[in-house]
């Protein structure tokens, strides 16, 4: 057997409370692979759009709606935000915030 097939998966390393009779399963969210990769991205914007945007990466809890603001902040910021394709950029952000979702 492979070292990977020994590691417990990533659902035992989650939380359970109990709740009357019905356990809530809570999976930890790692988003801070996603919020370095925002940081990066805002450290190549103007000033006063850093001023705007750093809270925004700082506070983001991994709520759908926060996520969607930044995803629509990413493409007013246009070129700004990368080298090459922002297409290329909103997909790998994209990618973050799902594999953070997936508790990966």
């Amino acid at each position: 057997m492979s070292a990977s097939c020994l590691q417990a998966p990533a659902w035992e390393n989650s939380l359970q409370r109990e709740k009357g009779k019905a356990t809530l399963l809570v999976m930890e969210k790692n988003f801070e692979p996603l919020k370095d990769r925002l940081r990066l991205i805002c450290d190549r914007l103007d000033p006063d759009e850093q001023a705007y945007f750093r809270p925004l990466i700082d506070n983001f809890t991994g709520s759908t709606s926060e996520f969607q603001r930044i995803m629509r902040d990413l493409g007013k910021f246009g070129g700004k935000i990368g080298e090459g394709s922002a297409f290329a950029i909103h997909r790998e952000v994209q990618n973050l915030f799902d594999k953070a979702n997936r508790g990966e």
